[in-house]
C-alpha cells in the first residue's frame, strides 16, 4: 500500500524478498483473493476517488499522484472500474 503510486514490478518484489514471482503471485491471491495488479488498481482508484471528492486538483494531477503517467489511461481505467469518468464522479459527489 505504501508504494501504490510507484510502478512496482513483480520482479522487484521477488528480488527484494528472494522468492519467486510465481510464489508471490500465488500467495498474494490466496491471502487477498485478488491478483496483485487488480489490488494495485483498487488501491489507486480509492485514493483517486478521495482526491476527486476533496480537492480542486486537475485530473492529470490526480493521475500522476496515484501512479499513472498517462492521464488518458487513468481515465480509461477509472471508467472501466467505476462506470463513469473521473469528471462525472467528481460532479456526482462534489455537488451533494
Amino acid at each position: 500500500q505504501e508504494n501504490f503510486d510507484r510502478d512496482v514490478k513483480l520482479q522487484e518484489i521477488s528480488d527484494h524478498f528472494y522468492i519467486s514471482r510465481e510464489y508471490i503471485s500465488r500467495k498474494f491471491k490466496q491471502v487477498f483473493n485478488e491478483n496483485i495488479s487488480d489490488y494495485i488498481v483498487r488501491i489507486r482508484l480509492e485514493k483517486a476517488k478521495s482526491l476527486l471528492k476533496n480537492s480542486q486538483l486537475k485530473i492529470y494531477e490526480i493521475a500522476s499522484m496515484i501512479g499513472y503517467q498517462d492521464d488518458k489511461y487513468f481515465r480509461k481505467v477509472f471508467k472501466k472500474v467505476e462506470g463513469m469518468t473521473p469528471n462525472e464522479y467528481r460532479a456526482k459527489f462534489v455537488n451533494r
